[in-house]
């Protein structure tokens, strides 16, 4: 969730319905606009209803709008258009759900950062605060319903790493100078990553991690088009039949290793039970069956699973650093709080690499708010 929101509904409808009259939506009239508290730390979402003229033909959508920070927000760069790229290449592949892009706006008027608007997908999304294993309507379903959930995720991700991206020209996710796809250049972004973030003020976890993984890096692995952030509180689900409706969040995409997206998944099932200390609820599958479920779906031997879950961590670990950060300036958490260097994810991180434990007292984000 957004830490200090500073967007206003009203402005910002008045601003939605000048902005799609200028894109050619003739007679604009935006409605119901919401902004969801659990909409993620990266960008401001807004949700709407939207009624014009489009070809003589009146047009009447549900749709969503994705703001990028117009300062220093949870990334240092924050891609939208790459984003809709990527939407609009799987929006031709009929076995991924993904909100459909209907526009991007580079220009910074209207809301002092591009954005992009979409379709608006229904369902249930699994919360990440409070987090689903503890409350929610998961903790409600059967273990029979709980127990289609994974499969269904695991089976998308399958689906996404069948895609022929080059083809789709997805080949160009890098910037002028960075390393060739895959585990090279996605740790060249880590640690460029870190650095921005720590400006000086480093993790000992996170740097104890960089030396322990530095040297363990796998090479010759097939490249595939990931996800990028492939766990349950992305994905928006039927609450009845436990079908996907959408695949969210593409900007972490990238090319590399299909099991960086399984790790990442891994990582946060592992999160979301033992490092927030709560039980596997009846009916998840359990990581060797994770595993399984990926080789079964996707015809690949996993090799690689302890290495990109470990990544996955770190590269956590630094989120949840500048995160940290972040909440820290905006007089969310005290000045002296640990919470940037020991957090859920770092204390995994160091548990994996049998690390020393993050000095000071543990805590998550959403326990600080």
């Amino acid at each position: 969730m957004a830490l200090v929101n500073t967007l206003d509904p009203i402005d910002a409808t008045r601003r939605l319905q000048r902005w799609l009259t200028s894109v050619g939506a003739a007679d604009a009239i935006v409605s119901s606009l919401e902004i969801p508290p659990a909409a993620g730390f990266s960008m401001t979402t807004a949700l709407f209803h939207a009624v014009w003229t489009q070809d003589g033909q009146p047009i009447d959508a549900d749709l969503v709008a994705r703001i990028a920070p117009s300062g220093e927000g949870l990334f240092e760069f924050a891609d939208l258009q790459r984003e809709a790229a990527i939407l609009n290449a799987l929006a031709t592949e009929d076995r991924i759900r993904t909100p459909k892009v209907l526009w991007y706006e580079p220009d910074p008027q209207t809301f002092g950062a591009p954005f992009l608007v979409m379709e608006r997908a229904f369902g249930r999304v699994p919360s990440d605060d409070p987090p689903y294993p503890l409350s929610g309507w998961v903790v409600d379903l059967t273990p029979e319903q709980r127990a289609k959930l994974y499969p269904a995720i695991v089976e998308a991700m399958a689906a996404v790493h069948d895609v022929d991206w080059a083809s789709h020209g997805i080949d160009g996710l890098a910037d002028p100078g960075e390393p060739e796809p895959g585990i090279q250049r996605e740790w060249a972004k880590l640690e460029r990553a870190y650095e921005w973030t720590h400006r000086g003020d480093t993790s000992p976890t996170i740097d104890a991690a960089l030396d322990a993984l530095r040297d363990r890096m796998p090479d010759r692995e097939p490249l595939v088009l990931n996800w990028g952030d492939a766990r349950l509180g992305n994905v928006i689900f039927d609450p009845e039949t436990i079908e996907i409706q959408a695949l969210l969040d593409w900007e972490m995409a990238a090319i590399a290793s299909p099991e960086m997206d399984l790790g990442w998944f891994l990582f946060f099932t592992r999160y979301y039970t033992e490092g927030i200390g709560a039980p596997r609820l009846a009916g998840m599958q359990n990581r060797g069956e994770v595993i399984a479920l990926y080789e079964k779906f996707s015809g690949r031997n996993v090799q690689n699973a302890d290495f990109y879950e470990a990544f996955a961590a770190l590269r956590t670990s630094v989120v949840l650093l500048r995160i940290g950060r972040l909440m820290i300036q905006a007089g969310v958490i005290p000045p002296d709080s640990t919470m940037p260097i020991n957090n859920v994810g770092s204390q995994i991180l160091a548990r994996l690499l049998g690390l020393p434990a993050p000095e000071g007292q543990s805590a998550s984000f959403v326990d600080s708010r």
